[in-house]
């Protein structure tokens, strides 16, 4: 599982679901943020749902 953003270039915002690569991303100094999305994963949604692109 890949993270959905890149902030900054140092920044990840991705799914808690894949704990080994926010170790292996924060080992590597980033900073990761796993949002808890349970309800919006309910009605079929995803951490993508939650972010507005702007490129």
């Amino acid at each position: 599982m890949l993270p959905t953003w890149c902030l900054q270039g140092r920044v990840v915002v991705m799914s808690s679901t894949a704990p080994e690569l926010k170790a292996a991303l924060e080992n590597r100094g980033f900073t990761v943020h796993t949002p808890e999305i349970s309800e919006l994963s309910k009605g079929g949604g995803y951490i993508r749902c939650t972010s507005l692109s702007l490129v």
